[in-house]
């Protein structure tokens, strides 16, 4: 079969694999054993992350992660042709989660898992399932419209990896920025409005977040090149190729197949809890990437 472009490539791949049938006495091992064998697949979450995985109005956790994790969770059902498959949920950290996944009391994470895991590298990543740019939050009318505007002006960062960029943009470049770092994520917004600072600089997810909650979000713009990229994975089982493929192909076949598509204008284009909030956030060039040219490795 010859395919004219790598989508086509993928998508046939996909579509072909999603036709082999599966039974019980095909044989399972690991996590995918484990689960059978419960009932259950357990899923570690991060709930503080709007609009990737946070508490609703009534207080279950919703997202754009859980709503992808939901079609990975439906292709293990499909796999294991087990209907009454549950799913049981667990509150995770930066600081527990890798612990949980070791112990085997998670049997996948999503929403703490970027492009660092260095701590967890006896355990398995899957392929990409978001990415995230560090660009600038300012007021209209401001003039500035991309970093080289912030030469001489005082800017305001969160902690990580925006503030470490930016200092070494400033040196490298001579720019003389007075470069402040937010006490928490919380505060940068208003050392910004209190006009203090000229921009914030955060990825483009927290910038929406801190714009749609404002009480004009109208008056604020999110510009910019993108400083930087930081992509997030879900946190796996490590040594478990059985489980991984089947993770990669549902994340390969909802990029794909426009699923994902459909998500993220369900949680960065449209109102959300909590209060109807609206990131207006479009999809940025690299999740336009992202979705027609998947990371694939399960599938080369």
């Amino acid at each position: 079969m010859f395919y004219q472009t790598r989508l086509e490539m993928i998508a046939g791949i996909v579509a072909c694999i999603s036709l082999v049938p599966f039974t019980a006495d095909a044989g399972l091992s690991g996590t995918l054993d484990k689960i059978n064998q419960s009932g259950v697949i357990t899923i570690g979450y991060d709930g503080s992350r709007i609009p990737l995985s946070f508490l609703s109005d009534q207080n279950q956790f919703i997202g754009y992660f859980q709503d992808l994790v939901g079609v990975i969770v439906e292709a293990v059902r499909v796999r294991l042709d087990r209907t009454d498959l549950r799913v049981r949920l667990i509150p995770v950290t930066a600081k527990t989660r890798i612990q949980l996944m070791e112990s085997g009391a998670i049997d996948l994470e999503a929403g703490s898992t970027e492009d660092d895991v260095k701590q967890a590298q006896h355990l398995a990543v899957s392929n990409t399932i978001f990415v995230k740019t560090i660009r600038l939050l300012v007021k209209k009318g401001s003039g500035i419209h991309d970093f080289p505007d912030l030469k001489g002006k005082s800017v305001i960062v969160t902690t990580g990896t925006a503030a470490r960029l930016i200092g070494e943009k400033d040196q490298r470049e001579n720019m003389g920025m007075t470069i402040i770092i937010a006490k928490d994520p919380g505060t940068g917004f208003g050392t910004l409005q209190s006009e203090q600072a000229a921009a914030l600089i955060s990825d483009d997810v927290s910038l929406a977040v801190d714009r749609a909650k404002s009480s004009n979000p109208d008056d604020w713009a999110i510009v910019g090149t993108s400083l930087a990229t930081e992509s997030y994975r879900l946190l796996l089982p490590g040594g478990d190729s059985e489980f991984k493929e089947l993770v990669d192909i549902a994340i390969a076949r909802s990029e794909v197949f426009g699923e994902a598509s459909r998500l993220y204008r369900k949680w960065f284009l449209s109102p959300i809890p909590p209060g109807g909030l609206n990131l207006a956030l479009p999809m940025s060039d690299d999740m336009v990437s992202l979705f027609k040219n998947p990371n694939a490795e399960a599938l080369q």
